[in-house]
């Protein structure tokens, strides 16, 4: 169903190998399906700070279920289709009750706002995380020697109103849509 979407809203599907589905683990860092989520803080793009009871209770006043968070960057070309996925079936996150978050990793605004606006998402919600500490709580961000972490992205957690993880994906496949929506349902 997703492949059929993102032919008909002219989003261009990654050729990824024959039948290779999105990867959604269970776990990723300290995000758990079926258990809270982890704590989520950071800056909005005019500085203000926010937490995940914010964006909770923002979710819930503008008619959402779930929130959809999503971990990018602007140099992350994965995170750009994943990104154009998501801005080409807004109606659908919307119909199905799912508010996204967009959680930046390590940027600072002025390079996300044009960025965002050549995605199709300049409206949406962004949560900066300037040091990678809530990457780091979700999996976006792993050790990778004694000293150094690399970012794993795009990583994407769908959790309910309550803050409860419903859904991990680690690498969007052709069936990405189809598994945010799947996870959404009551």
């Amino acid at each position: 169903m997703a492949a059929a979407l993102l032919l008909a809203s002219g989003v261009p599907a990654v050729a990824r190998g024959p039948g290779e589905a999105s990867v959604t683990p269970r776990e990723s860092g300290r995000a758990r399906v079926g258990e809270p989520a982890p704590w989520l803080a950071g800056w909005t793009l005019d500085d203000q700070a926010v937490n995940l009871e914010h964006l909770k209770r923002e979710a819930l006043s503008r008619g959402g279920r779930f929130l959809l968070v999503v971990f990018f960057a602007t140099w992350c070309e994965p995170c750009r289709h994943g990104l154009r996925v998501l801005a080409g079936h807004r109606a659908a996150l919307r119909d199905a009750g799912v508010h996204l978050v967009l959680v930046d990793y390590q940027e600072e605004a002025p390079r996300i706002r044009p960025f965002l606006a050549t995605m199709g998402l300049e409206d949406a919600r962004v949560v900066l995380d300037r040091f990678g500490k809530v990457a780091r709580a979700y999996g976006a961000e792993r050790r990778a020697g004694d000293d150094r972490w690399e970012a794993s992205l795009p990583t994407t957690v769908l959790m309910d109103a309550r803050g409860e993880v419903r859904l991990i994906v680690t690498r969007e496949g052709p069936d990405y849509l189809d598994r945010i929506l799947g996870a959404a349902r009551p």
